[in-house]
C-alpha cells in the first residue's frame, strides 16, 4: 500500500473518530440537560403541585417524577423501607420469591429491581437452577446501588422503562417475570403488565408482591395512621434534605390511592392470557402475592372476538390460605406501633 493511500485513510480514520467524538459529547450534553430538567421538574412538583399529592400522575410527567425521585433516595431506600414496614417488606418477599418452580438453566427478569434485593434474593435461593437473573429499573442512581452491591456474575442491570422495552427485550425471552413493590409507580400500569406478558415464554410464571389498600376497615385505619404518622417521623430522622422527606408523603399516597385490588389485578392477567392465577394475601390484605402462568396456546384465530382460546376455569383465582406465621406478624407490628406512639406521646409536654 503506498504512502499516499495510508495518509488518506489516516485522514479518513481522524475525521471519523472526531465526529464520533462530537456526536458523544451531543449524546452526553443532550442526557445531562434532560437530568437537570426533571430535577428542576421534581423540585417544583413537590413544593407546588397538587397532582403529586393526590399522587394522580399519568403518563410522561409520572415518569419523570418517579425516575428522579428513586434517584433521590436510592442510597437510604432499602434501610428506610425495613424501618417504615418493621421489616414486613422484607419479610413478604422472601415468603413470595420461595415458589417461583423455575426450569433448569431459567432466566428471569426482576422489573423494577431498584437496588437488587429480589435479584439476590432469587440467585441464591435458586442457585443451582437459575443460569441468569436481570434486573431493570429506570433510575439511574438505584441501578448504581445494585452493581455496586452486586456480587454474582449471573446477575445483569439495566437501566430501562418495562413500558417501553421492545428493542431490549424478544417476545418470549424469559422463564420468570417478577415485580416486587412497582404497580403505583409505572406511568401506564396495563401497558406495563402487557410488557412483561409479552417477554414471559409459554408456561412461565409472572409473580407480583404490592401493596394493596385492604378491605378490612380496621385494617385500612392502621394503615392510614402508619403511612401519614408514622412515616413522616421516620424520615425526618434519617433524611435531611426536606425535599426528599417531602417525596415519601408521594409513597405513602400512592399506596392508599393504589386503582388496583388483586381482584381486578387478576381480571387484567386473564385478559392477557394469565392463566392458574393464585393469590396471597399477607397482613389482611395489605400486600398480596399474586402469580400467574402464561397461556402455552396461542390465539384463536377462529374467533377473533376470543383473544385466547382456553377453559374459563383457568381464570378463577386460588386464594392461598392463611398460615400462622402471617397472623403473627400484623400483631408484632399493632404492639410496635403502639410502643412508638405511646413513647412519642410521653416525650411531649402535654398541659391538662
Amino acid at each position: 500500500m503506498s504512502s499516499k493511500s495510508l495518509r488518506q485513510r489516516s485522514v479518513f480514520n481522524k475525521k471519523a473518530a472526531s465526529k464520533t467524538k462530537k456526536e458523544t459529547r451531543k449524546v452526553t450534553e443532550e442526557t445531562e440537560e434532560e437530568e437537570e430538567d426533571e430535577k428542576k421538574f421534581f423540585e417544583e412538583t413537590v413544593v407546588t403541585s397538587t397532582l403529586f399529592h393526590s399522587a394522580k400522575f399519568e403518563g410522561k410527567e409520572k415518569l419523570r417524577f418517579v425516575r428522579e425521585l428513586f434517584n433521590r433516595i436510592a442510597r437510604n431506600y432499602d434501610f428506610m423501607n425495613l424501618w417504615i414496614s418493621l421489616g414486613g417488606t422484607s419479610y413478604w418477599r422472601l415468603r413470595a420469591l420461595r415458589k417461583l418452580n423455575l426450569r433448569l438453566h431459567g432466566k428471569v427478569l426482576d422489573v423494577g429491581c431498584g437496588s437488587g434485593i429480589s435479584t439476590r434474593r432469587v440467585l441464591k435461593r435458586y442457585s443451582g437452577i437459575c443460569v441468569a437473573c436481570e434486573g431493570l429499573d429506570p433510575s439511574k442512581e438505584m441501578i448504581r446501588v445494585a452493581n455496586a452491591k452486586n456480587r454474582d456474575a449471573r446477575a445483569t442491570y439495566t437501566v430501562g422503562n418495562i413500558e417501553n422495552c421492545d428493542e431490549m427485550y424478544k417476545k418470549d425471552t424469559f422463564d420468570c417475570v417478577v415485580t416486587v413493590y412497582t404497580l403505583r409507580n409505572f406511568a401506564d400500569s396495563q401497558l406495563a403488565i402487557w410488557q412483561m406478558m409479552r417477554v414471559l415464554k409459554p408456561g412461565g410464571k409472572l409473580v407480583v408482591v404490592d401493596a394493596f389498600p385492604p378491605k378490612i376497615r380496621l385494617a385500612k385505619m392502621i394503615l392510614k395512621f402508619w403511612l401519614e404518622y408514622i412515616m413522616p417521623i421516620v424520615a425526618l430522622i434519617f433524611i435531611r434534605e426536606k425535599k426528599d422527606r417531602k417525596a415519601y408523603k408521594y409513597l405513602s399516597k400512592s399506596i392508599q390511592n393504589a386503582k388496583y385490588t388483586p381482584e381486578t389485578f387478576v381480571h387484567a392477567l386473564g385478559n392477557m392470557g394469565g392463566v392458574n392465577m393464585k393469590v396471597k394475601k399477607y397482613m389482611f390484605g395489605a400486600c398480596c402475592r399474586i402469580e400467574c402462568e402464561k397461556n402455552f396456546v396461542k390465539r384463536d384465530e377462529h374467533d377473533p372476538l376470543k383473544r385466547y382460546k382456553r377453559d374459563e376455569k383457568d381464570l378463577l383465582p386460588y386464594y392461598e390460605p392463611v398460615e400462622w406465621m402471617d397472623m403473627v406478624l400484623p400483631v408484632i407490628i399493632c404492639v410496635a406501633l403502639s410502643v412508638v406512639f405511646s413513647n412519642w406521646l410521653m416525650g411531649l409536654d402535654l398541659k391538662i
